[in-house]
């Protein structure tokens, strides 16, 4: 578009060059030659009309002569007077004319070759600015589309690279998951990864299950956390693959609660644990639901009793033991427990019987390892020895 323009503006200029150079001969035509020659043929014929009416008049005068002494007719004498009166006219004419020339013909030609000149001189001036301003369009249109282009290569050259960074690339062999695909309550929300799905910063897309060992991800509650240990050891087992028990030890130890539970229920602190199992199994998938239970002490012989049969009195774990008819209060050492059974350390035999339900009224206010006996059980439980025990 620029070149054409500088092209049409070029020959515009050209075009309005020649038409000025036309008007300036055209003057000096008129002026220097037109004006001069009609001048003199004005004159001539002036000239020639005076020298016919001078003849026609001799002739005339003769003719009178010849007449009056009887040589010529009457009419022939008439004939020689209105060839008088005749060259009389045309000599008037021809000064009328020259007269018109000088007077009307002359500057009216001469005003109009000089506008001529003038409108010429003034359409070259305004050829030439116009196409100044038309070449300086085009040249900034010329700029701002190399700008434009610019710009979009700069944006092309980065949604290519965009385009290569889409393509991910494992660093090692293994199955691609889906982040929100068995992640249990950490997934609950989000929504599942499709085509188009409007993703942010660093989200987690999806998740590479090596080759190598599984890890089991779970949650350990608040009053726990303090009782694990990088490495110990646990037994795992998966609800899709019955009668089998894993084995692994624990990996990670999460730091600080799970931010996810706590906006699902601000009261409840859990911590976010892994467990690596040990060695490798084709049937275990990512996603699949597991138990695990983290060994925290292992004792060879061990007395533990329920739970409930343990009241805190006095800020002191006490029992209430069946002697004869009747129970009598006594205190014991106790160990960990898992919720169900509680181990005892010192202040029982394996044969004693201890109260499944004993009185609330005896406990303090504040529980310690054990609770307050809620459930409605039968006295007489025995305490229980066991070759193993776990917690």
């Amino acid at each position: 578009n620029l070149a054409i323009t500088k092209n049409q503006t070029q020959a515009n200029v050209d075009k309005a060059k020649l038409d000025y150079k036309f008007y300036k001969l055209a003057q000096d035509k008129y002026t220097k030659g037109l004006q001069p020659q009609d001048l003199e043929k004005a004159d001539a014929t002036i000239t020639l009309a005076e020298e016919n009416l001078q003849r026609a008049e001799q002739d005339y005068n003769w003719s009178k002569q010849l007449h009056d002494k009887g040589f010529i007719t009457k009419k022939e004498m008439d004939t020689d007077e209105l060839s008088v009166k005749q060259r009389k006219i045309a000599l008037r004419d021809a000064e009328l004319t020259r007269e018109i020339l000088i007077k009307y013909t002359h500057p009216e030609e001469t005003e109009t070759v000089k506008a001529n000149v003038e409108q010429g001189k003034m359409a070259l001036e305004r050829a030439e600015r116009r196409a100044r301003a038309e070449v300086v369009t085009a040249e900034a249109n010329l700029l701002a589309q190399k700008s434009e282009f610019t710009t979009l290569k700069k944006k092309l050259e980065k949604l290519e690279e965009q385009l290569v960074a889409c393509k991910i690339f494992a660093p090692t062999n293994g199955m691609v998951v889906h982040a929100t695909t068995g992640g249990g309550h950490r997934s609950a929300s989000r929504e599942r990864m499709e085509v188009g799905t409007t993703v942010h910063y660093r989200q987690k897309l999806v998740r590479l299950s090596g080759q190598g060992a599984m890890i089991i991800e779970m949650s350990i509650q608040e009053a726990s956390r303090p009782k694990l240990k990088k490495n110990m050891r646990a037994t795992v087992t998966i609800d899709a693959l019955p009668g089998q028990i894993f084995t692994g030890h624990l990996s990670h130890i999460g730091i600080l609660p799970d931010s996810a539970q706590g906006w699902l229920n601000p009261d409840l602190k859990v911590y976010a644990c892994e467990v690596e199992l040990d060695g490798t199994n084709a049937d275990i998938r990512p996603g699949m639901k597991a138990e695990v239970e983290i060994i925290i002490e292992q004792h060879e012989d061990a007395v533990y009793i329920p739970l409930q049969c343990v009241l805190l009195v006095k800020g002191k774990p006490t029992v209430f033991v069946k002697k004869r008819a009747r129970y009598e209060k006594r205190s014991v050492e106790t160990g960990l427990d898992n919720s169900v059974m509680i181990h005892i350390l010192s202040g029982l035999n394996k044969e004693e019987k201890v109260m499944l339900a004993p009185p609330l009224a005896e406990a303090s206010r504040k529980n310690g390892n054990g609770a307050k006996g809620s459930h409605t059980t039968k006295p007489g439980e025995k305490a229980k020895r066991t070759s193993k025990t776990k917690k």
